[in-house]
């Protein structure tokens, strides 16, 4: 019971400090940064948290929804752009995680289009293994995706080259941000190939 009344309270202070309502609005996918939320005003929610359809969402300066990864002041997104409560800046440990869940966000040429296309997708994460090393810090963290595998691997800092096992051309990833909570890890990485991507991934500590 008292752990219930401590996170109520929390969430009622977190809706005084940051909530901004907004009742009406749509969201957009224009970019693969992520979402955007188009107000009811014709403005873009931006700059902080703002209330949407009873979930907590944080925007950057330019509008831009943070997911799976710490706001600027020290919260933590899922996947989604949703606050998840009672999270907090963590230390890592050496071990193999597992992903709960990826989503990517992909422009790749559409053909028929004969132009980009922006899309999400969103998958299980089913096989995405995450090593870490004694040692590992997340500003040192590089990492070879093997597209074939789908296995994450802790490798020197730098930038690389990974086989795709389907059409044997090759594909650059790199590591774009790594943030550690107290039950969770996100990574996000970054690709280009045929277009371009940006993928995270959350592993469940």
């Amino acid at each position: 019971m008292r752990k219930m009344t401590k996170m109520l309270l929390c969430t009622m202070v977190f809706t005084m400090v940051f909530g901004v309502p907004a009742f009406a609005g749509s969201w957009e996918l224009k970019s693969i940064r992520g979402w955007r939320y188009l107000q009811d005003d014709g403005s873009y929610a931006a700059n902080g948290w703002s209330f949407i359809n009873g979930v907590y969402y944080c925007f950057d300066e330019e509008g831009y929804m943070f997911a799976g990864e710490a706001t600027p002041d020290g919260y933590f997104v899922g996947l989604d752009g949703a606050w998840l409560p009672g999270q907090a800046p963590a230390d890592l440990s050496a071990g193999t995680y597992h992903a709960v869940q990826d989503v990517s966000y992909s422009n790749m040429w559409v053909p028929g289009l004969d132009d980009y296309q922006v899309s999400e997708s969103l998958h299980s994460g089913e096989g995405l293994d995450l090593v870490l090393t004694a040692g590992s810090t997340s500003n040192s963290f590089r990492y070879l995706l093997d597209s074939g595998t789908g296995t994450l691997t802790k490798t020197a800092v730098g930038r690389y080259t990974a086989e795709n096992a389907e059409d044997s051309e090759y594909t650059d990833y790199w590591v774009k941000s790594v943030s550690v909570s107290n039950d969770y890890i996100f990574v996000g990485t970054f690709g280009e190939g045929d277009g371009a991507w940006c993928d995270t991934i959350m592993y469940k500590k």
